[in-house]
């Protein structure tokens, strides 16, 4: 299940502009707007991400986006927030949960849900597989 928590560096949440406002969801984020200061992360973050080492913050998020840049496929880009763990968008369609429990109870089974990003793999963490390491 695509699971997501508020503060994502995927999410607007995560980010500010010159002038302290939120940015729009559905643009990209660049090594560039970082290093001109045009977007930076939001610093109320720090506090509870790295022990308000935001310097340590704005170094993880400059290495993020320079990885997915290099890579050549991707840029960052920020999505409205969706799949938040705890609302209406997690919760599995009536009809697929009522299937998971038919089939739970007909065949005596425990249910499991996998929950996206619960189990990290080389494919899905290798932009951050050197360096500075992982948000």
């Amino acid at each position: 299940m695509d699971t997501h928590f508020a503060y994502q560096i995927f999410f607007p949440s995560f980010w500010l502009d010159r002038e302290d406002n939120l940015l729009a969801p559905h643009r990209e984020v660049t090594t560039d707007d970082i290093q001109s200061g045009a977007v930076r992360p939001n610093p109320a973050m720090a506090r509870w991400l790295c022990n308000g080492n935001y310097a340590w913050l704005l170094q993880q998020t400059r290495f993020y986006c320079s990885e997915l840049e290099r890579m050549g496929k991707y840029r960052l880009y920020l999505w409205p927030p969706h799949c938040l763990l705890g609302s209406d968008g997690h919760a599995l369609a009536g009809v697929i949960h009522e299937a998971r429990l038919f089939h739970s109870f007909a065949r005596a089974a425990q249910s499991w849900v996998e929950v996206k990003g619960g189990n990290p793999s080389p494919r899905t963490t290798r932009c951050c597989a050197r360096g500075a390491g992982a948000l």
